[in-house]
């Protein structure tokens, strides 16, 4: 008798741990996953971090935290990982009452891209409770892979002929918002000019000057399309990183510049482009536009879009292509720019032809070895 109660004891305590590991296991359970940096450049490291607080009484014995990320970021500790369509990650924590564990993994970023971590799932084990339990819980890291510069080899000579053609025609006009200073009055200055008070404090005729507001534009047209069935995922890309060598280039000399593209981002079906600007904070947007581009969600017909696109008459535009074909090149020869003459810059593998015949716009041919 006294070893059927021992049992029916048991069986009561079981039931209870059971029900109460079911109801609290995840209670004062915390989980955060996250990047130690925002951005990177393709090619470089960065460190995801996990911290796993249990702030309870009640141990964790083993807890697998799991989640999901692009396979492009290449964990470098790659046990826990598994790589097919995506890297799945598990790790497994033991968890003592009232204790946090933070681990740190270094990642490589092999390619240019917007990538994040949106849901983790918690799956306990007890060795008393065979019944699987889980939760899904969701996060937010995220982390940019910026394109690299572009090397532009053999480009240098007439890219820094392009470069300084835009540079001469920059300064155009004085604004008159923009007070500058006061110098000597000279005959050739006219009357609305002179500071009347700097003249009577002097005794000399003084005009005033004004800051030179910048009439040249620059406007970068990047076409990701590729001729025929087969996608050249290298010139893509290649495309993409003189883009940003282009802007950052413009925006350092205080040239106002744009992008526009024929790409999609994964969260948006409209083609990714920026407004002009100028400066760091305008060469950091652009280059986070170029990293969320999403490639396999193809292209629109970029010469439909140039017939569209706006220009004012000192605007500067430099086509960055690898289609060649006559629908694009007609929709260049309309386009037009009375900012100085169009550039075309067509990367391309060195076996591949060379087809521009447009007289009006200068072309670079610029070949790229397969890294893709």
């Amino acid at each position: 008798m006294s070893v059927l109660l021992v049992i029916a004891a048991a069986l009561i305590v079981l039931f209870f741990q059971r029900l109460i590991w079911k109801r609290v296991w995840n209670r004062g359970l915390r989980v955060q996953v996250s990047f130690d940096q925002q951005a990177v450049t393709e090619g470089e490291q960065c460190r995801l971090t996990e911290v796993v607080t249990n702030r309870k009484i009640l141990p964790l014995p083993a807890l697998e935290i799991k989640f999901r990320v692009n396979r492009e970021l290449c964990f470098l500790d790659s046990k826990n990982t598994s790589t097919t369509d995506l890297s799945y990650r598990s790790d497994v924590f033991c968890m003592l009452p009232y204790q946090r564990i933070t681990r740190k993994m270094e990642v490589a970023c092999k390619r240019r891209g917007y990538y994040t971590i949106s849901k983790i799932d918690l799956v306990p084990a007890n060795l008393l409770h065979p019944q699987l339990l889980s939760e899904g819980r969701s996060c937010r890291a995220e982390l940019y892979v910026y394109p690299q510069r572009s090397a532009l080899k053999g480009l240098e000579i007439p890219f820094n002929q392009m470069m300084g053609q835009c540079l001469t025609r920059r300064f155009l006009y004085e604004d008159p918002f923009e007070f500058r200073g006061i110098r000597d009055y000279v005959p050739a200055d006219g009357m609305k000019r002179i500071n009347w008070a700097a003249t009577a404090k002097t005794g000399e005729l003084k005009v005033n000057q004004y800051q030179d507001t910048s009439q040249q534009r620059v406007t970068l047209l990047l076409n990701l399309e590729t001729e025929g069935t087969h996608v050249y995922r290298a010139l893509q890309e290649e495309s993409i990183r003189i883009v940003r060598s282009l802007t950052e280039w413009f925006c350092a000399r205080g040239v106002p510049v744009r992008f526009l593209s024929n790409a999609r981002e994964a969260e948006s079906e409209n083609p990714v482009q920026s407004m002009f600007g100028t400066g760091s904070a305008h060469a950091l947007h652009c280059k986070r536009l170029l990293a969320r581009i999403e490639l396999g969600k193809g292209q629109q017909d970029f010469a439909r879009m140039m017939r569209n696109f706006q220009f004012e008459r000192s605007d500067f535009w430099v086509l960055i292509s690898t289609s060649q074909n006559k629908q694009l090149q007609a929709a260049a020869r309309q386009c037009g720019t009375g900012g100085g003459t169009p550039q075309w810059i067509v990367p391309l593998h060195p076996e591949m032809q060379r087809r521009l015949e447009l007289p009006g716009v200068k072309q670079y041919y610029f070949e790229v070895e397969a890294r893709i």
